[in-house]
C-alpha cells in the first residue's frame, strides 16, 4: 500500500516539479512543452509495462510480495534524495 501511495505521490508531482524547478515553461506558441508531457507519460507506461509483465515473475522468483515491495520503496527513496539538493 505505501508503495502504491508513494508512486501516485511521485506521478501526482513530476509535472509541478518539472515546471518550478527545472523551468519547462510554456511560451505563447507552445503553451505545455512536449517535455512536460513525455516524462509522465514514459513514466507511466513504464510502470505498466512493469505491471503487466515483471512483477508477476519477480514475486514467483522471490516467492513473496514484501520483498519486491521493500526493494520499490528502496529504489524511490534513494531516487528522491537528489531533489533535496536541487535548488
Amino acid at each position: 500500500m505505501s508503495v502504491r501511495l508513494a508512486v501516485n505521490i511521485t506521478m501526482t508531482l513530476l509535472s509541478f516539479y518539472l515546471e518550478e524547478v527545472i523551468g519547462f515553461h510554456g511560451t505563447d506558441d507552445n503553451p505545455t512543452p512536449t517535455a512536460l508531457a513525455l516524462v509522465p507519460l514514459f513514466s507511466y507506461v513504464l510502470s505498466l509495462v512493469f505491471s503487466l509483465f515483471v512483477q508477476q515473475h519477480m514475486t514467483r522468483a522471490l516467492k513473496n510480495r514484501m520483498l519486491p515491495m521493500l526493494v520499490a520503496i528502496f529504489v524511490i527513496s534513494l531516487t528522491s534524495i537528489p531533489l533535496i539538493f536541487l535548488k
